[in-house]
């Protein structure tokens, strides 16, 4: 054994049938779900019991279908049979994990109001637990979830900090479970995602493919999100 040789794959090898994970974050009615639901590709989307679905009413139900996820052992039991059949998809989507994350609160609350650290604890544990088994699926995945703004005291004053709605725990993980985190926006009329990190944005282009804010079509963007990340990462 101690002679053997370890071998690697080239790098042109093991990015051969390479498929992004990403994470997108907005307010209400930015657009997340059309975004990752109306693509065109065969979808499994997970719908963790936000209202954003309800948007994709209108969606082509043959290359769509949609899960409605009634716990967070559900969530387990689900991604178990969806990984055995990851060969009938192209695209999975969690709408959304700030919805995913709600649900592992009012499990641990029970029918006590209050938290506390334990529970807090406990509630980041079965989301992570959720995301390790989605990061498990062989193809391409969408994270989503909702934003959350806070002001931060600064020597200059105060500063509003944007990120997405997920405890510490949750966004530690998640972001090494990925490797782009975008932030949809919409300005001056137009669907924007910015990609770069900064002081006040959450953020994250691990290539640095992207230019700091991408201006998007309403319907059809992921395919050239997707597309530009593939092709980067192949040149």
């Amino acid at each position: 054994m101690a002679n053997e040789k370890v071998q690697f794959n080239n790098f042109n090898e093991y990015f051969h049938d390479f498929h992004p994970h990403l994470m997108f974050y907005s307010w209400n009615g930015c657009g997340k779900t059309t975004l990752a639901g109306k693509t065109g590709m065969k979808t499994i989307l997970l719908d963790c019991g936000d209202a954003g679905v309800v948007t994709l009413r209108d969606a082509d139900r043959s290359k769509l279908k949609i899960i409605r996820i009634q716990s967070c052992y559900h969530y387990l039991d689900v991604m178990d049979v969806i990984n055995r059949n990851a060969d009938k998809f192209d695209l999975l989507v969690v709408d959304t994990l700030t919805g995913l994350q709600s649900m592992a609160i009012r499990e641990v609350k029970g029918k006590k109001a209050e938290m506390n650290q334990r529970k807090w604890g406990q509630v980041g544990s079965r989301v992570i637990e959720c995301i390790s088994e989605t990061k498990s699926f062989p193809k391409d995945v969408i994270y989503l979830a909702q934003e959350k703004r806070k002001n931060r005291d600064e020597e200059e004053g105060t500063v509003q900090v944007i990120g997405p709605s997920l405890t510490p725990s949750v966004r530690e993980y998640l972001s090494s479970s990925v490797d782009w985190v975008g932030r949809l926006y919409i300005e001056n009329g137009k669907h924007k995602i910015n990609f770069v990190l900064s002081d006040w944005i959450e953020a994250k282009d691990r290539g640095e493919i992207f230019p700091k804010t991408l201006v998007i079509p309403r319907e059809g963007a992921y395919k050239g999100i997707r597309n530009r990340i593939v092709t980067s990462i192949h040149e």
